[in-house]
């Protein structure tokens, strides 16, 4: 299976704001998934009904044995777009500490005859405003001296969340892009994309993999003390979401869509927050 990354017109959005500018327990009801088993192979099905689905699993850090999680709209480990409900919205909610220490795999599926061109955008935020002489020293950098001027400059350390990690060439494009394979006469297509845990890639927070940040609050600038970790920061207006889609052979608007909602859980009791996510910001 190919796949290839376009070039980002979100970034470019980004770019003119930061200038104005200047989980679940261990119940069965909430801990999603299934037992751990082998990694899978198994991709979702995928019909003229139900032309595009998805399945999300964790596996810890250095281990082999996946645990698939259920999507809190359905109550199965399955989310689908339908030609009845083309346009979906699929949350998992994740153990903070299975989150942070599992890499996480997307595996999905689209009918090339109703889904022509096919897109999987990772999300992603700008951790610092750009400008001239702008450095940073976020985590996931081993607090290195990163600079952050402009977009052609920027290196991908001056984002956070999962695309810098899973799009070539991030963040001059942005979202991975398959073609259709013509010689199955319209069949289904899959792929699977596996994002490393973050705390491989030195975040210090679950943001590396969940975008759960409250409704309305995207708009808001953060520091690293608002965010609990230190190094860490968000720069307002550039928060962008999961989201996998479809375009004909012209380009015309998504006829199906997945926006998709990575959530972690805090302890049991709900009261005690051991790893960083958004849902805590101010």
């Amino acid at each position: 299976m190919k796949r290839a990354s376009i070039l980002s017109i979100i970034s470019l959005l980004i770019l003119a704001a930061a200038v104005a500018c200047g989980g679940k327990s261990n119940t069965s009801a909430s801990s999603g998934g299934t037992s751990p088993t082998p990694v899978p192979t198994d991709p979702p099905q995928v019909d003229a009904d139900a032309p595009v689905a998805l399945q999300i699993y964790t596996t810890y850090h250095n281990q082999s044995a996946a645990t698939y999680h259920e999507f809190t709209e359905t109550g199965t480990t399955r989310c689908e777009a339908t030609t009845t409900d083309p346009n979906v919205t699929c949350t998992i909610v994740v153990p903070e500490g299975r989150l942070y220490y599992s890499d996480l795999t997307f595996q999905f599926s689209w009918l090339t005859s109703e889904c022509n061109i096919f897109f999987f955008s990772p999300y992603y935020y700008l951790h610092t405003a750009l400008g001239v002489g702008v450095t940073i020293n976020p985590p996931w950098t081993d607090y290195a001296a990163t600079t952050c001027e402009t977009l052609s400059t920027a290196s991908p350390s001056c984002w956070g969340g999962a695309a810098p990690d899973l799009v070539d060439g991030f963040p001059r494009y942005d979202t991975l892009f398959y073609t259709p394979d013509e010689s199955i006469a319209g069949g289904p297509q899959t792929d699977k994309v596996t994002l490393s845990s973050s705390y491989s890639r030195n975040f210090g927070s679950n943001r590396g993999a969940c975008n759960d940040i409250p409704t309305g609050r995207e708009v808001n600038t953060y520091t690293a003390a608002q965010l609990g970790t230190a190094g860490d920061r968000y720069e307002g207006n550039s928060f962008v979401h999961y989201q996998f889609y479809c375009r004909d052979h012209w380009y015309d608007p998504q006829s199906y869509t997945i926006d998709l909602i990575i959530s972690e859980e805090d302890s049991e009791s709900g009261a005690v927050n051991h790893v960083p996510s958004w849902k805590e910001v101010p």
